[in-house]
């Protein structure tokens, strides 16, 4: 059914059991993309489809969807990606708990809810069942309703590799939990991953201790303009680093902590780091290791 209804933007509702009888469909990519008028999803839409392994861009911009059925996919447990599936619903409001409890097979949410600007949170255990996901890339982007991250959401994604512009322009992103990313030992980039959290004040301490596979904090924390200090050792564990080009880049810091780059060793840019920042010093022997 890829592309089936792509554009029907006059569109407002779908009939229940309009794909019940197609058991042997695998894919649903960008069924209802730009059905911008579309406002509700009828429970059970695809229960009868469990070989279907794609529902990419599926609702991409239905603008006009406030709500997603709870079990919408609990049957689908074929499905390998979410990519882009609810990219521009900027009218959808919640994510019902355990929408995705079933998809044991998914490896990417990349940019699944990007753009859904009236989100307003994110519930608790969301991922817990999606341990084979590498890609988180751009999945909340633009989520600026959202106020919180609940804590542990990645706790059992052990396999994820990127959380790439993950919460970048969550303007109300008010603070990151503790251990957030401490079971995501794969990791190799959080370039972007806050970026514009603008009201975001502060950095839990040990936040990347365990992600030892890091190779780019680029931009991660860029124009987060509250954001007035960084915790002693925040990259004491990040030996691979080689990037953190504009990482804190007009933020509203005024110091930076003693031997926060010692452990750093393979970096080859500080490009634009502390550009736009408040700092009354510098430490000394700030980049004595960083040959």
């Amino acid at each position: 059914f890829q592309s089936c209804f792509d554009g029907c933007s006059s569109l407002q509702s779908n009939p229940s059991g309009l794909f019940d009888k197609n058991t042997a469909v695998t894919s649903f990519e960008s069924c209802f993309d730009n059905c911008t008028s579309l406002a509700s999803i009828p429970s059970g839409l695809f229960d009868k489809n469990t070989e279907a392994t794609s529902f990419s861009w599926c609702f991409a911009y239905c603008r006009s969807l406030q709500s997603i059925p709870s079990g919408l996919f609990d049957n689908n447990t074929a499905v390998t990606t979410f990519q882009t599936c609810f990219y521009g619903c900027s009218s959808l409001q919640s994510i019902p708990s355990g929408l995705f409890n079933n998809n044991t097979a998914v490896t990417s949410f990349n940019q699944c809810f990007r753009n859904c600007t009236s989100l307003q949170s994110i519930p608790s255990g969301l991922f817990d069942s999606n341990t084979r996901v590498t890609d988180f890339q751009y999945c909340f982007y633009r989520c600026s309703s959202i106020t919180s991250i609940p804590s542990g959401l990645f706790d059992n994604n052990t396999a994820v590799r990127t959380f790439g512009s993950c919460f970048e322009e969550c303007t109300h992103l008010q603070s990151i939990p503790s251990g957030l990313f401490d079971n995501n030992t794969a990791v190799t980039s959080f370039g972007y991953c806050f970026r514009d959290c603008s009201v975001l004040t502060s950095i839990p301490t040990g936040l990347f201790d365990n992600n030892t596979a890091v190779i780019s904090f680029e931009l991660c924390f860029f124009n987060c303009v509250s954001l007035q200090s960084i915790p002693s050792g925040l990259f004491d564990n990040n030996t691979a680093v080689t990037s953190f080009r504009y990482c804190f880049r007009d933020c509203g810091l005024t110091s930076i902590p003693a031997g926060l780059f010692d452990n750093n060793t393979a970096v080859t840019t500080f490009e634009y780091c502390f550009s736009g920042c408040y700092l009354q010093s510098i430490p000394e022997n700030r980049f004595n290791n960083n040959t």
